[in-house]
């Protein structure tokens, strides 16, 4: 589990770093010696850290961080401490808007820390892991050739790819902490997973 301990406060619990579950489908349709095959895995909740999205924050390469055309505004969910009638201290809504230089602090001050839990992501996620259409030549074809079966098909893996609204930053199975459990850690600006494709001919005898 994540969480946080500051002078300030107790240990903060910020969630779990492994799936609620993990699921897969696979599927095939075949029409007239054309065959389709599709492979798709579903990962549900857990967090996990992402340097890269702190990276992004800091030097304002993210979505987040062009919030309001970056112009002034009033951080939501804030308060200010103000003096009632009889002097005592209460808490108002704040509507003072942060300047330009407090922006700068907001997106990169502390944000490389985990206690803020800024950067911890929803690492759920729904992948095509692996599309193939094919087509099976027919037998009449290759009837008086050596082969038994001839087939052709392009294969895509890694063909589309959702992740939830917070994580516009990376593929939540992008691990650099190893391959052990501490993978499931997170990852430190590591690369951008890929999509290929690729051409194949399987021939028997």
């Amino acid at each position: 589990n994540y969480g946080s301990v500051s002078a300030a406060g107790p240990q903060a619990d910020f969630g779990c770093m492994q799936h609620d579950f993990t699921m897969g489908f696979s599927t095939q349709v075949n029409y007239k010696g054309f065959y389709l095959t599709a492979a798709f895995d579903w990962r549900k909740g857990g967090l996990f850290f992402s340097k890269t999205a702190d990276t992004y924050d800091w030097n304002g390469n993210s979505l987040w961080s062009a919030y309001n055309k970056r112009q002034p505004w009033v951080q939501p969910n804030t308060v200010l401490e103000a003096k009632d009638a009889a002097g005592n201290t209460i808490y108002v809504p704040n509507n003072h808007p942060m300047g330009k230089a407090d922006i700068g602090r907001y997106w990169n001050y502390g944000r490389d820390n985990i206690n803020d839990g800024a950067h911890l992501l929803d690492k759920s996620s729904f992948r095509a892991r692996e599309i193939t259409l094919g087509y099976r030549v027919p037998k009449s074809i290759i009837s008086k050739t050596p082969f038994n079966s001839v087939d052709f098909s392009i294969v895509g893996n890694n063909f589309f790819l959702w992740t939830p609204e917070k994580n516009t930053y990376i593929d939540p199975d992008v691990a650099t902490s190893g391959t052990g459990l501490s993978s499931n850690y997170g990852e430190f600006m590591g690369y951008p997973s890929t999509r290929s494709w690729g051409f194949s001919l399987k021939v028997t005898i």
